[in-house]
């Protein structure tokens, strides 16, 4: 959670973010409305498609999903015994997908894809705490649910003048 990050981790967090963005936004636009890292999209399309019986459209929806787990999957077993590395070697791994994409690019754009799909799983392992992902990068609802909720308690603190377990700036991080 960014609540428990220093400003250095949570900017560094932001420019993944930031990043993912471009790369789902390209990739979007480039894969014919296919997300990259913004799998809700990706379940939605599939169901979308099932529904009208597009049957390649779903495969391609759920293959981008499939290949982003399969990022998650291989990221955290590489980087299980080495917590105190897992942040560069994630990163390096991830770097080294979009690499192996930038080389199938006009070659094989399928692999492309999913390569890039995967490079975005990856990233999503950099911030894991206790096992679990402490904070999200390539999906932003429930970030966007803290933030809204950050605000609100502290609106709520001005408005009643209570400071009763608010952190009234919290919403900043």
């Amino acid at each position: 959670m960014a609540k428990n990050l220093r400003w250095g981790g949570i900017l560094f967090a932001g420019a993944i973010t930031a990043m993912a963005g471009f790369v789902d936004g390209v990739g979007f636009v480039h894969f014919g409305g296919y997300f990259l890292s913004f799998m809700s999209g990706n379940s939605t399309r599939s169901s979308a498609a099932l529904m009208t019986g597009d049957l390649t459209g779903w495969i391609n929806a759920m293959s981008l999903v499939a290949s982003f787990v399969i990022g998650v999957v291989i990221a955290t077993l590489l980087t299980s015994s080495l917590a105190a590395l897992r942040r560069p070697l994630a990163m390096y791994f991830s770097a080294g997908l979009v690499l192996a994409a930038a080389a199938t690019g006009t070659v094989q754009p399928n692999a492309t894809a999913l390569l890039l799909s995967a490079a975005m799983g990856v990233v999503n392992v950099s911030y894991t705490r206790s096992g679990e992902v402490a904070l999200g990068l390539t999906y932003m609802t429930g970030t966007l649910v803290k933030l809204g909720q950050a605000l609100g308690g502290a609106i709520l603190g001005l408005v009643t003048g209570s400071n009763q377990g608010v952190n009234r700036l919290l919403w900043l991080r």
